[in-house]
């Protein structure tokens, strides 16, 4: 008689259950809903803060549709001037924005919007329009497009 043929089967322990995890899962899982939470609200105050700037590219829509109709030059060019200077006293600081007009006023969207649209580009009507003559501001705005775009990417981009 062989001694091994005496010997039982092994015996496996039994599986390891998933249920209830390790305390090192339940502190993962708990940190994992903090960072979630406080992704959320971070996401959502964003969103809030940045309001103003989907606002203010609705309302330049609507003054570019108005153009469209009416084509009144002055007109848009001072309402397009009004937005800018709107958003601007709601970013920045009202005291240092309210008051600048001229090249200064180019020089702070310049520098505000990393660009060189306004004092260079077709943004430089926004200061000299006003005072032009209808005929010399018609000859300015020929192409509306870019004055536009340049404000619309100054109010999406400025810092």
């Amino acid at each position: 008689m062989n001694p091994l043929d005496q010997l039982k089967d092994i015996h496996l322990p039994n599986p390891v259950s998933l249920w209830p995890p390790a305390i090192g899962w339940w502190v993962l899982a708990v940190l994992a809903l903090f960072g979630l939470a406080a992704l959320l609200m971070f996401l959502l105050r964003h969103h809030r803060k940045q309001r103003y700037r989907r606002l203010a590219c609705q309302q330049l829509a609507q003054l570019h549709q108005c153009y469209q109709e009416e084509r009144n030059d002055l007109d848009y060019l001072l309402s397009i001037n009004k937005l800018l200077k709107q958003v601007s006293v709601n970013y920045y600081n009202k005291n240092q924005v309210s008051r600048l007009s001229g090249e200064a006023w180019l020089t702070f969207l310049d520098q505000t919007g990393n660009t060189r649209a306004f004092s260079q580009g077709p943004g430089r009507v926004l200061a000299t329009g006003p005072y032009a003559t209808p005929e010399q501001l018609s000859t300015e705005l020929t192409d509306i497009e870019p004055l536009s775009q340049c404000c619309s990417d100054w109010i999406k981009g400025h810092r």
